[in-house]
């Protein structure tokens, strides 16, 4: 086993710069090795792989824009969350993406202008290429026939919006959840 001796050109110096200067150098060099290994040896588990996930937020009120995105990026904040404001817009969204850059996980309220949640649904699953990405109805409703339309016409899941933040970010960690079986699954 050969031993390393690092060697510094810096004799010239007081012994006590000479050694801080050693110091440094040897804490920058440490820390760069730290965060190439970090970068380049990323194991990521089940319950790590929402790491930078892309979700796509279907969703007309900006209030409700602003606490579901709050509370997502609260518990993740490496999250990329993009907003479509109604149903045709979000289909032209995704229609331009690559395959591969597609998201992880999409969020629609059901009350949308133009075509509400379901009829987005059905949309979507006549494309293939959207069949992996679950789906989250997200509603102020708790009719039971925009449940069962939801869930028919191809979401995970059917979920009243809460009233409180703490209810938000429940739901949210719910939410994450589906991303993260859905990319697990994959």
């Amino acid at each position: 086993m050969q031993s390393v001796v690092v060697r510094h050109r810096y004799t010239h110096l007081p012994s006590f710069f000479s050694r801080l200067l050693f110091f440094c150098t040897k804490i920058l060099f440490l820390s760069i090795l730290k965060h190439h290994l970090k970068s380049s040896i990323m194991i990521q588990t089940c319950t790590q792989r929402v790491y930078q996930s892309t979700i796509l937020l279907i969703e007309d009120d900006c209030d409700d824009q602003d606490f579901i995105t709050e509370a997502l990026l609260g518990i993740d904040n490496k999250l990329a969350i993009h907003i479509e404001p109604n149903g045709n817009k979000a289909l032209n969204y995704l229609a331009a993406l690559d395959d591969k850059a597609l998201p992880q996980l999409l969020i629609l309220d059901y009350n949308l202008p133009e075509q509400d949640g379901a009829e987005v649904l059905q949309l979507l699953m006549q494309n293939s290429r959207y069949h992996h990405i679950p789906k989250i109805v997200w509603s102020t409703s708790n009719a039971p026939q925009f449940k069962k339309r939801s869930l028919e016409s191809g979401a995970v899941l059917y979920m009243i919006k809460p009233s409180t933040m703490a209810g938000i970010e429940s739901m949210a960690r719910e939410m994450l959840a589906q991303c993260q079986l859905a990319i697990c699954n994959e």
